[in-house]
This record gives structure tokens, C-alpha cells and sequence, in this order.
């Protein structure tokens, strides 16, 4: 998998204006506990441990991809750590309060075994009634929604980007191909770059996510929409699960 490789540079450009503290503040209420230590997975450029730290917790985050796990780094955020990895398939010699995988980390996830491996791979990192909260592409509402081509422009004081994406759908296997053009201007050199990435995002129903939990030892707790807290709908791109490790 190579998804934001390229995208990464300007990943924090594209996500400015996304409410990550509100969003931190949600989960992190929804964790119930006090100084968690938390296993962040697809913890990206760090723009929810920077704010999740904030209120206490300490993070330890897996990212696929390298150039965002630098980038995490190079933050210097206090109580947090981020290491290159798979989800999948990571081990670490130790065990976590709680985990959290979101802006959607769960949907890359496209086949059965990596869903079934990396919710696995959670409980081994979990003490038992340890909570592992996710966000994820709902099934209802991407139907019910659709897709649709868009594009967006980004601007700082070094560079100017526009973005287009468009998707591909895969009934046969509830995945969406989302293809970006990513087209950059440096503003004091006039020079230009183009990238290309696909990301293959898959979306469940709740009772997929219920099957994939009982399947692997966790306990279904709630299912909700972020921030608003309202149940799910067919409205509701994203929805975002809170299991406990049962044993």
C-alpha cells in the first residue's frame, strides 16, 4: 500500500479546517477513563493525539505509511510516540487502557482477514474491558448518498493546490475506488507537481461490524455519529463504533 505517500506533504494543507478537537474531546469522553494510555491506529500526521494528549492521555501511534509517521514526529508532541507499521500485523510488548482508529482508518481495511487480523491484533494489545473505539464509511448512507466528482482548492503562504476526486463503486464487495489529482503550484518558483493516489475505501453495515466484533472476542457497546452523538442514519457518512475487549 503506498495511500498518502505523496498525498502526506500536503495532508495537514487539505485537513486544516477538520475539528479535530472536537472530535478528541467526543471519543475521549466515550473512553471513560482518566490518563488512558491509548493505541492510536492510522494515527496519521498526529492531529488527533496532539489533542487528545491535551486532556491527559498519553498515545502511542501506527501508521503505514512512513513519510506520515515523520511527519508525526517531527511534531514533538508531549506523550506521544509514532511508529511505522501495519495494523494488521504490528506486535509491541506491551498493553493499552484503550485504542482508537480514526477519520475512517477501519474502511482501508477491504477484505475480511484484514478486518478479522487487525481487530485481533487490538485485543492482544488490550487489557480486558478495555474500550476500542473506530470510526468507519456506513454502508446505508453511502448508498443512499452516492458519490459524486469533486474538487477543492488549498492555498498557504508557500503553495497553491487544487484537488479532484472521483470514485469508483464495487457493489460485489461494498468497496469505492476514490482517485485523487492532486495538482500543487509553488508560489515563489511557479513551478508545478501532479500527484496521483487511489485509495480503495470498503463500508460496512452494523451488523457486519457486530459479526467482525463477536468474531474476535469484543462486545458491541454503541454505535454513533461524532460529535452530535446521534444514532446512525442514512445521512451519516461516517459513523463510529465503541466496543470493549470482553476477555
Amino acid at each position: 500500500m503506498t495511500n498518502f505517500n505523496l498525498y502526506s506533504k500536503y495532508y495537514d494543507l487539505f485537513y486544516e479546517c477538520k475539528d479535530y478537537s472536537k472530535e478528541t474531546e467526543h471519543v475521549y469522553n466515550k473512553l471513560k477513563l482518566e490518563a488512558p494510555l491509548i493505541l492510536d491506529l492510522g494515527c496519521g500526521s498526529g492531529g488527533h493525539a496532539k489533542e487528545i494528549v491535551k486532556l491527559g492521555a498519553s498515545v502511542f501511534g501506527i501508521d503505514l505509511s512512513a513519510q506520515m509517521v515523520e511527519i508525526a514526529n517531527s511534531k514533538l508532541i508531549d506523550n506521544f510516540y509514532a511508529m511505522q507499521g501495519n495494523i494488521c500485523s504490528f506486535s509491541l510488548n506491551r498493553k493499552f487502557d484503550a485504542a482508537t482508529s480514526l477519520f475512517h482508518v477501519i474502511s482501508y481495511l477491504n477484505t475480511d482477514k484484514e478486518i478479522i487480523d487487525t481487530f485481533l491484533n487490538v485485543s492482544r494489545h488490550l487489557n480486558p474491558g478495555s474500550p476500542f473505539i473506530f470510526d468507519f464509511w456506513f454502508s446505508p448512507a453511502v448508498y443512499h448518498l452516492g458519490f459524486e466528482t469533486r474538487i477543492k482548492k488549498f492555498e498557504n503562504e508557500i503553495i497553491s493546490a487544487t484537488r479532484k476526486s472521483s470514485s469508483e463503486l464495487d457493489i460485489s464487495k461494498n468497496l469505492a475506488k476514490v482517485k485523487f489529482k492532486i495538482h500543487v503550484k509553488d508560489k515563489s518558483s511557479n513551478n508545478s507537481e501532479l500527484i496521483e493516489e487511489e485509495h480503495s475505501m470498503r463500508f460496512f453495515s452494523i451488523p457486519e461490524i457486530e459479526h467482525f466484533a463477536t468474531a474476535t472476542g469484543f462486545m458491541v457497546v454503541e454505535f454513533f455519529e461524532m460529535i452530535t452523538n446521534k444514532k446512525p442514519s442514512v445521512d451519516t457518512w461516517a459513523i463510529t463504533a465503541k466496543l470493549v475487549k470482553k476477555y
